[in-house]
């Protein structure tokens, strides 16, 4: 499994309409795997050289926004700020 999120060029508004809808999210909630595709770019991703406004502005969105994560396996001694964490119970 490739564990890389694709990003593909958009169009810009895509981008902003993006950024401001998540600016009005209350909370993400994510399971495990996206949740460890996510925290492996977006804490640093205004960081890097060729980070756009529309990165750099997403990277904070990102980092202030709570998060939920469900998960049986995420270890929470990882450091990565985590609002909350449920464990799914198997079926």
């Amino acid at each position: 499994m490739n564990r890389a999120i694709g990003l593909e060029r958009s169009e810009r508004g895509a981008e902003q309409y993006w950024n401001d809808f998540k600016r009005e999210t209350a909370c993400a909630f994510y399971g495990r795997r996206l949740y460890e595709l996510m925290s492996a770019y977006w804490p640093t991703a205004n960081k890097a050289p060729d980070a756009t406004p529309l990165i750099v502005d997403f990277a904070r969105i990102w980092r202030d926004m709570p998060k939920v994560v469900f998960s049986r396996t995420l270890d929470p001694s990882t450091g990565i700020p985590i609002s909350s964490a449920a464990t799914r119970s198997r079926w």
